[in-house]
């Protein structure tokens, strides 16, 4: 699956099919990836937990060509803004979520951002090993 169609089938497979932030739609995208969805997006360790430039490339070019919307929007106490990205109905999905990976995104969806953050970036360095193991 390659970024653009992983954006389309994480927006598909949520209530609502929308996601509120930049943040919270990398570490889902992390999360699918890490479910073992076959893709060809990587990911590094960012300011805030694993990154990938190829999702943030991919909300980019669905957006402008329509296929999803994006708008600034307030949420929180503090009405801080973050980006909305919802998927229309009239868009068409090239592929959707395996079952099993779809059903972990739904129990990640129920976490905060913050949280979905730091578990992100605790899953990122045991994958890769880069945690000191004491002998």
């Amino acid at each position: 699956m390659d970024a653009e169609a992983l954006v389309l089938a994480l927006l598909d497979a949520l209530p609502k099919h929308e996601i509120l932030g930049k943040k919270r739609l990398q570490k889902l995208a992390f999360f699918a990836t890490e479910s073992g969805l076959p893709t060809d997006v990587s990911f590094f360790l960012h300011d805030y937990g694993p990154f990938s430039p190829k999702i943030a490339a991919a909300t980019d070019i669905l957006s402008f060509i329509g296929d999803i919307s994006e708008e600034d929007t307030q949420i929180g106490r503090t009405k801080r803004f973050v980006k909305r990205y919802r998927l229309p109905e009239t868009t068409l999905l090239r592929e959707r979520l395996p079952e099993r990976v779809r059903e972990t995104i739904l129990k990640l969806h129920k976490y905060t951002t913050l949280e979905l953050e730091i578990a992100s970036t605790i899953r990122f360095f045991c994958r890769r090993g880069s945690i000191y193991k004491r002998r």
